[in-house]
């Protein structure tokens, strides 16, 4: 019944927007694709901060305050992409024109990793300067997911392949070919990194630095996950977004929620504070590090994507 209550901020009847002045600092921006708006969301996730931008699809914090936003002509991946970088104010700094658009993320030094779609079905790796200046790094088949560490870019592919690519003068560092296709990946404080493997028995594994096994557990239909930034286990959101499940540094699970009560779920963002947020595409609810949900957030037209607000630390 509690979970009832904190998800009545989800529906879309509930209006989400409230002025600058009730707001704190923006903690989570998020990318709320058929509104055309990035909404900077503060701890009580408030709505105190938006920009104006056509049809966002994912979103990333730049180490200056600055954002990088990937975004769409139409609403989805597949008309085209063009990767916008907007100053602390919004104000447009440059915009980079893609063919299509799989993964963004930022660098330490504010800088952007962003991985295009080709028509071919592979993936070309870019690293963005200012002014959305772009410098080719790789480009493979496969390509599907890219996550900035240091110096290092960690990319993975539907083919099992996973790399590690040098940001500063381009070239493969280091790869690993892993037994099943790599549906997501995210880098650890460590310098090692959770990566989720699909496949007919989809397990979550995690890696050290030099790309070695260290831990893997057991996944039941995987559709995000995300890592706590003190280095602490991930949350995963699996069974088709109806099972939010808490996990050890080994991978095992250590709780479990039901969602069922937020159709459609289907993005999870680990918090500093050991939490979640756990989002439809029209609504967030947060639950503590126990597992108990908080009160939410609704109003959204349609999440595609969100990021932390603080910079990369790495």
């Amino acid at each position: 019944m509690g979970l009832f209550f904190a998800c009545m901020g989800v529906g879309l009847a509930v209006e989400p927007w409230i002025g600058p002045s009730a707001a704190g600092a923006p903690q989570v921006w998020v990318a709320d694709r058929d509104a055309s708006l990035l909404r900077g969301l503060d701890d009580d996730l408030i709505d105190g901060r938006s920009h104006v931008v056509g049809w966002p699809l994912a979103v990333a914090t730049a180490a200056d305050g600055g954002l990088w936003v990937a975004r769409s002509g139409n609403a989805t991946n597949a008309f085209g992409a063009r990767l916008l970088e907007l100053s602390e104010r919004g104000t447009e700094q440059g915009e980079l024109w893609l063919e299509g658009f799989h993964d963004l993320d930022a660098l330490a030094d504010g800088r952007a990793l962003c991985l295009e779609r080709l028509q071919d079905g592979s993936g070309r790796l870019w690293r963005v300067d200012a002014q959305a200046t772009p410098r080719l790094l790789m480009q493979a088949a496969g390509l599907r997911h890219v996550r900035a560490s240091g110096l290092l870019a960690w990319c993975g592919g539907e083919d099992g392949r996973l790399l590690q690519v040098d940001v500063a003068a381009g070239g493969v560092l280091a790869l690993a070919c892993m037994p099943a296709p790599i549906l997501g990946l995210r880098v650890t404080a460590d310098g090692g990194a959770w990566v989720a493997l699909g496949g007919s028995s989809p397990v979550l594994a995690r890696l050290d630095a030099r790309l070695a096994r260290m831990a893997q557990a057991p996944l039941e239909s995987l559709v995000a996950f995300d890592v706590l930034p003190d280095g602490g286990g991930p949350w995963t959101l699996e069974r088709a977004g109806a099972i939010l499940r808490a996990r050890t540094r080994d991978g095992r699970p250590r709780l479990e929620v039901d969602l069922t009560i937020l159709p459609e779920a289907r993005h999870v963002l680990a918090l500093p504070d050991g939490g979640a947020l756990v989002a439809s595409p029209g609504g967030i609810v947060r639950f503590d590090a126990h597992g108990s949900p908080q009160p939410g957030q609704g109003g959204f037209a349609w999440i595609s994507g969100w990021c932390r607000a603080s910079p990369p630390d790495d």
